[in-house]
């Protein structure tokens, strides 16, 4: 069952979709009056719905509050290296958001890529120990300032 997040409050049993979740629903999906739907609404709380008109606005009616709660019983954070496009960190705070992350932090990095092969001898083991890294030939990151973050 379809899940959509609205932000419109449960003020009645008739919610008016909005334009692109009505799109996705009635022409992607194909939906036609009497589906049911699955609708989180501001109040944080999942509705069971029925498609009730498609035209000239889809409309559906709340039939009743599904129990449980929709967040997720944990936080996440993502860290996300700062990307090269202006439009991605757009559509990975959506993304994010989508899967519930609640902190969403872009970090200015410096990657550095080893090159050659590594052995016990050429590397500083005390200082690699304090290190969070994964295999010798993985490539290391340094963070270069405080970054900010963003709350959802």
């Amino acid at each position: 069952m379809q899940r959509y997040f609205l932000a419109a409050e449960p003020s009645n049993d008739v919610l008016t979709l909005p334009r692109d979740v009505a799109h996705h629903l009635t022409t992607v999906l194909r939906a036609q009056p009497g589906e049911q739907v699955e609708l989180v609404l501001a109040d944080h709380r999942a509705y069971l719905a029925e498609v009730a008109t498609i035209q000239p606005a889809t409309t559906v009616k709340l039939v009743k509050q599904l129990p449980g709660n929709s967040e997720l019983p944990v936080e996440v954070t993502l860290l996300c290296g700062l990307p090269k496009t202006k439009e991605k960190p757009e559509w990975i705070v959506q993304k994010a958001t989508e899967l519930g992350a609640t902190t969403i932090a872009f970090l200015s990095l410096n990657v550095q890529s080893v090159t050659g092969q590594l052995t016990r001898g050429s590397v500083n083991w005390p200082a690699c120990k304090k290190l969070p890294m994964g295999p010798l030939n993985s490539p290391t990151v340094t963070i270069n300032h405080k970054w900010p973050t963003m709350k959802t």
